[in-house]
C-alpha cells in the first residue's frame, strides 16, 4: 500500500477536516466541497458540492452516514455506499437550519 503524504488542496481552498470511511479518505474544504480519495493511489474518486461556504467539520459512521456542518448554518447528512473503486453518494434531505 502506498502512503499518502498529503491530501491535495483543490482550487487553493484549504482542507478543514478529515475522516475515514470504508477504505476512503474523506476531506472537507473551505470552499464547501467534500472530496473522497483512494488511499491506494492518492487519487480523488468522488466529490460533493456540499455547502455554500466553508465546511467546519465532517464525520462518518460505520453505516455509511456522513455528516457535514458548514458556515452556511446547515448540518447535512449523506449516505455513502461502495468503496473507493465504486463510490456512490446519496443526498439525504435531513438537515438542521440554525
Amino acid at each position: 500500500m502506498s502512503r499518502i503524504n498529503e491530501i491535495q488542496s483543490i482550487n487553493e481552498s484549504g482542507v478543514t477536516s478529515l475522516s475515514i470511511w470504508n477504505n476512503c479518505i474523506v476531506a472537507s474544504y473551505a470552499n464547501g466541497m467534500i472530496h473522497f480519495f483512494d488511499p491506494e493511489n492518492a487519487q480523488m474518486c468522488g466529490s460533493i458540492a456540499a455547502h455554500a461556504r466553508c465546511i467546519n467539520a465532517i464525520d462518518c459512521n460505520e453505516q455509511g452516514l456522513l455528516a457535514s456542518v458548514g458556515d452556511d448554518c446547515y448540518v447535512r447528512i449523506w449516505k455513502l455506499s461502495g468503496d473507493a473503486a465504486s463510490l456512490q453518494v446519496e443526498y439525504s434531505v435531513f438537515y438542521v437550519d440554525f
